[in-house]
């Protein structure tokens, strides 16, 4: 018996129970109406074509976004009816478990490129080359991060969302101070050591240049970009070596001599809500804390200017590959029998129409990686508030050489300890030296390398 079924039933008896005083002739005739009823709209949902999704994104309000997307779409697609299930957890580990089982949904929205194109290889997502064709290059903001779903000249998923990787400062700490924006590493430095302090004369340093969020492992992957700190090639080659602990050797002085020690048990949430308490003067952190700020400290707050954002100061050049991060969260489609349907929602969520409703909808700094949206009216009017850090991540995101080569075994490797949890655990926490993490790191990829391939 179907939820719908079983409500209506459950309806139906306890009006009965209610109105006792009703002839037994009228509760018949009531119940009879209402299975009808039910049998008709069982058959209606019956005929409707199924899709389904499974999105990881839960924070507000990007589920009412999208669902006003789907809607959208099934309004002009009424035989069709779109099931969303929430996914949490080891998102790797469940894909996998249902691709054995055989339940896996038709479409998946996804944390990160790695996972669709891993998944790619093991047979799980299909590639969507037919749908990047049909809107063209020029429907993407930036081609080197479409280049983030492609190994093997196959493009195995799309974006969903963007949200580059900036350098958050306090304005009025830099003002007091008579301090620039840093460009390069050594004048992050010698900036956040000029701010690191004791205020009160007890001999205790009170005042922090820098706050982190080691405890889930922000931003080493973005201090890798960089200093275009990367570690293999197109080929899938390893190049982990003396990039890697020249960034490895930079973090762990920031953490000693400027970095609020708090840090060390921060997720990138804490490190967030570290910075706007004072805890540390300058942060790295995705331009979506935009919408931190206005839930903590309100927009009149944000539009007051006490908080500046810039790209990350640098210790390579853009022709090395450095930059800004611009990840994005990814759509996927699964390898199954409704690989059409889902492939005419893909077209459909990528239409202007619809992109234009979920980004004018969506978390404030979620922002768009396609160039049909930052012409339109409705979006640039849903965002003027704060529309100059919007900019600012545009920016980023179509100048950025920092785009790491897609490999098969991605997920895998960081699934193993390869990401920046493990990275600044060891240098923050364990406090091995920066040689020892770079080997590590080696190893894990030659393993997780080995396995896939």
């Amino acid at each position: 018996m179907n939820k719908r079924r079983f409500f209506i039933i459950a309806a139906i008896l306890g009006s009965m129970i209610l109105f006792t005083g009703c002839s037994k002739e009228s509760a018949v005739s009531d119940k009879d109406s209402n299975q009808e009823s039910n049998q008709v709209s069982k058959v209606e949902t019956s005929e409707k074509k199924i899709l389904t999704l499974w999105d990881v994104v839960v924070r507000d309000p990007h589920p009412i976004a999208r669902d006003m997307v789907i809607s959208m779409y099934e309004k002009e697609h009424p035989d069709v009816q779109i099931e969303v299930t929430t996914l949490t957890g080891d998102i790797n580990q469940k894909i996998q478990s249902a691709a054995v089982g055989g339940t896996l949904p038709d479409i998946i929205f996804v944390w990160s490129p790695g996972d669709v194109t891993t998944w790619g290889q093991m047979g799980i997502t299909t590639p969507v080359d037919d749908i990047v064709e049909e809107y063209g290059k020029d429907w993407w903001l930036s081609q080197r991060q479409l280049e983030q779903y492609q190994i093997e000249g196959k493009t195995w998923g799309v974006p969903l969302v963007t949200f580059p990787t900036t350098f958050w400062y306090d304005k009025d700490v830099f003002m007091e101070n008579d301090l620039e924006v840093p460009e390069t590493w050594d004048q992050w430095y010698e900036t956040a050591l000029a701010l690191t302090k004791d205020t009160d004369g007890d001999g205790k340093k009170d005042q922090y240049g820098l706050v982190l969020g080691i405890a889930e492992g922000w931003p080493y992957s973005d201090i890798r970009g960089s200093n275009a700190d990367y570690w293999w090639d197109k080929e899938g080659n390893l190049t982990i070596g003396e990039k890697c602990i020249e960034t490895l050797d930079f973090l762990r002085k920031m953490f000693d001599d400027t970095c609020y020690p708090g840090s060390v048990s921060f997720q990138n949430e804490g490190q967030r809500l570290g910075f706007l308490s004072g805890q540390g003067a300058t942060m790295v952190t995705s331009i979506s804390f935009l919408n931190t700020i206005i839930e903590e400290k309100g927009l009149e707050w944000l539009q007051e200017g006490h908080v500046g954002v810039a790209p990350i100061p640098s210790n390579a050049t853009a022709e090395e590959g450095a930059g800004s991060g611009a990840s994005t969260h990814a759509i996927g489609i699964i390898d199954g029998d409704n690989i059409d349907l889902a492939k005419d929602f893909l077209r459909y969520w990528l239409s202007e129409e619809a992109l234009t409703t979920y980004f004018s909808n969506n978390i404030p700094g979620h922002l768009p990686p396609y160039s049909v949206v930052w012409d339109n009216d409705e979006f640039k009017d849903a965002h003027k508030e704060y529309w100059d850090i919007y900019i600012t991540g545009k920016d980023i995101i179509a100048t950025t050489q920092w785009f790491p080569s897609a490999v098969k075994w991605e997920a895998l490797f960081n699934a193993d300890g390869g990401d920046g949890k493990f990275v600044m655990a060891n240098v923050t926490v364990e406090r091995q030296d920066s040689e020892t993490i770079a080997n590590q790191l080696k190893k894990i990829a030659e393993e997780a390398k080995a396995e896939i391939e």
